[in-house]
């Protein structure tokens, strides 16, 4: 049943994929929309919830995109929906610190909010600071129902690691010595 599965997703991002490239030599390209990632914080072992935002939707029928992060800091585990798209194929590639995701709509939709939620789980390891989540994308990798190839702006997130007694990040505590 899971091959099943898999082999239609498979099969049904392909043919998204081709419909989209054999149609889009007379498609425009709209440099319009907003997709913003969440900024989140936690410690060591804790789970947190990243949003994928889309506040300035100009309409979108099928996206195909890379969310980057650490995957030394934070390990993906489960995708939640958001109020937006219904159906999705998420795929994580740690070894890539990338997280694929795509959708596919039959029609547009230019409702505003949450794309999806990532739960991811900090490292044990995880060292203080900032660590970024992003998204890549390429021309056609989001389209509209007339096959245009939409690129919106992306304004990176991620997530603070804060400290909670034992995780100095490399840069602190050196130089400092014990005093009597």
């Amino acid at each position: 049943m899971l091959k099943k599965l898999i082999s239609f997703l498979i099969v049904f991002s392909l043919v998204c994929t081709l419909f989209a490239s054999g149609l889009t030599a007379s498609a425009a390209i709209i440099n319009k929309g907003r997709i913003e990632i969440d900024k989140v914080s936690g410690v060591p072992g804790d789970t947190i919830v990243v949003g994928i935002r889309i506040p300035d939707n100009p309409g979108i029928m099928a996206i195909t995109v890379s969310v980057t992060y650490d995957s030394s800091v934070l390990t993906y585990e489960k995708i939640l929906f958001g109020d937006v798209l219904n159906d999705y194929t998420v795929v994580a590639h740690p070894d890539k610190n990338i997280i694929r995701f795509v959708n596919c709509q039959s029609r547009d939709t230019t409702k505003a909010g949450v794309l999806v939620y990532f739960q991811m789980k900090i490292n044990e390891n995880a060292k203080t600071g900032f660590y970024e989540m992003d998204i890549k994308y390429s021309a056609g990798d989001f389209c509209n129902w007339n096959l245009d190839k939409i690129m919106p702006e992306i304004v990176a997130g991620g997530v603070e690691v804060k400290y909670n007694g034992s995780n100095c990040s490399p840069s602190e505590g050196e130089g400092f010595q014990l005093l009597d």
